[in-house]
């Protein structure tokens, strides 16, 4: 039992979205130490629309935040009005001079990406002024290393000061060493929470014709869709039984409508929007696809394990530390010619599939955590000297 209450301190780099893949974790984290009646704060950008999970934890009694998000728009006016507001919001720190008013006795700071600390400088100046420790949590991930030395050298600093670091993938931490050519000894690996009620088998779905599934934000840089779409608009696949459901939404959506009728896919490809249920979604789907061309480790590819799912997946971030071709289909990079050899594979071993996903869901049961959120508050309380 913990007798210690805490002000803790949750700050998230995540804007541009309303919510994502990457908040469940830290989230979890924020609700298990309400429950434990710490006094908690959570900073994040203002993204417009507040997301239902926002405000379950401000009626739990979390005090939130919202940073500023500022965007001129284009041409040379758009780019003074951004310098300028840049120039402001830096001097006002963006709200986390609350952050530093709350002087919370731990910090966990939420990285979207793994390296987003070069992006916001007012991060990096609360850091730098806050006396408690500190912990990073590495959500997305890029495998290219740094374009300048001092680049490398800011994102070190704050990685090698850090009482903690919890990365989403093996791959991940191994690649952030590389790219800062340091060890990080204080690291180590924890999977994303699945936004599953429960963890039991979904029955195969009894279908002739082929229900795959792409369950990811509309966002073609990370995810990867154009890529798929290209494959599947080849002639050999337009003349087999199948239907593409995509389930998601995001800021490409219009793009993907495009392509979908540029690649003459709109009766092959449907649109599902955001669905909250997983459950309803593996209830009648066969197979995931994630042309993915940078992962931290997909939540949707462990809770379609779970429910009993193979993938189609890019040998990206944690993907393949938890599927492999013995019971899943991995394209050892993301390129239309990879997808393409992996795509062909699963095709040929369709009768298969059923078969595959219960293996994939042995697999995920033996993997997936469900203290991790808890694991990681014990982490922020009780942190290890370095």
């Amino acid at each position: 039992i913990n007798l210690k209450i805490m002000r803790l301190a949750f700050i998230s780099t995540m804007q541009g979205f309303s919510w994502g893949g990457s908040e469940e974790l830290w989230y979890l984290i924020v609700k298990k130490a309400l429950t434990d009646n710490h006094e908690v704060f959570v900073f994040v950008f203002d993204n417009q629309i507040e997301p239902t999970k926002l405000k379950d934890l401000r009626s739990r009694g979390a005090i939130i935040s919202k940073r500023k998000t500022f965007a001129g728009g284009g041409g040379i006016g758009g780019r003074i009005i951004n310098y300028l507001q840049k120039k402001i919001s830096l001097k006002l720190s963006l709200n986390l001079s609350k952050a530093l008013s709350a002087r919370p006795q731990a910090v966990c700071i939420n990285l979207a990406y793994s390296y987003h600390l070069l992006e916001q400088p007012e991060l990096r100046k609360y850091l730098d002024k806050i006396k408690t420790g500190y912990g990073l949590i590495c959500q997305g991930h890029k495998d290219l290393p740094f374009t300048s030395n001092e680049y490398r050298l800011i994102v070190k600093k704050y990685f090698e000061k850090a009482l903690w670091i919890a990365f989403v993938s093996n791959e991940n931490k191994e690649s952030t060493e590389r790219h800062l050519a340091i060890r990080l000894p204080q690291a180590f690996v924890v999977n994303n929470p699945a936004n599953l009620t429960r963890l039991d088998y979904l029955p195969y779905p009894d279908n002739n014709q082929l229900q795959l599934a792409t369950v990811a934000r509309f966002d073609a840089v990370q995810k990867g869709h154009d890529l798929l779409f290209e494959v599947l608009s080849k002639p050999e696949w337009k003349s087999r039984n199948w239907v593409l459901n995509l389930v998601g939404s995001g800021p490409q959506e219009d793009y993907f409508r495009e392509l979908v009728k540029f690649y003459d896919l709109e009766k092959k490809v449907n649109f599902q929007g955001q669905v909250s249920d997983l459950k309803s979604v593996w209830k009648s789907q066969q197979v995931l696809l994630l042309p993915s061309r940078f992962e931290g480790t997909p939540l949707s590819l462990i809770e379609a394990m779970l429910c009993g799912r193979t993938a189609v997946v890019t040998d990206v971030g944690g993907n393949a530390e938890w599927i492999t071709n013995e019971y899943g289909f991995v394209a050892e990079a993301p390129s239309v010619k990879y997808i393409s050899q992996a795509l062909e594979r699963m095709w040929e071993n369709r009768d298969s599939l059923e078969e595959y996903g219960k293996r994939c869901r042995e697999i995920a049961l033996s993997k997936f955590d469900m203290h991790a959120a808890d694991k990681l508050l014990l982490k922020m309380i009780n942190p290890e000297p370095k």
